[in-house]
């Protein structure tokens, strides 16, 4: 915990480096203060098979979700998703610049009474 879904579509102009970019939200999270290493968790998705708006080839996209178990603020939960956010502008920059990307983070809330492990 927290368990992190990275996802970017396939044209995205970077090289596809998936363990650098999890390192990158793991340095993050830790950062925060609210996690240890052992607890986080971390898979990247290329996504090859989508559609954005008019199916333009360049529109791209990058969604972070974050679950987290439930008892931190929503200060702490706007917090995380600031700085997640601007670590993917960072690594995303030259699809931002080049492309019509859309970057989005979600913090979603896991209830620790239906969270098994």
């Amino acid at each position: 915990m927290p368990q992190v879904t990275l996802e970017v579509t396939s044209n995205i102009l970077e090289t596809f480096t998936p363990a650098l970019w999890a390192q990158k939200i793991h340095d993050n999270l830790l950062t925060s203060g609210q996690f240890q290493i052992a607890d986080l968790k971390t898979r990247v998705l290329k996504i090859d098979d989508y559609v954005i708006a008019d199916n333009d080839d360049a529109r791209s996209f990058v969604h972070l979700t974050c679950a987290i178990l439930t008892g931190r603020s929503v200060d702490v939960r706007q917090n995380l998703g600031r700085k997640l956010y601007h670590v993917l502008c960072e690594v995303f920059s030259e699809s931002k610049q080049k492309q019509i990307c859309d970057i989005s983070v979600e913090i979603r809330e896991m209830e620790k009474e239906t969270y098994f492990k």
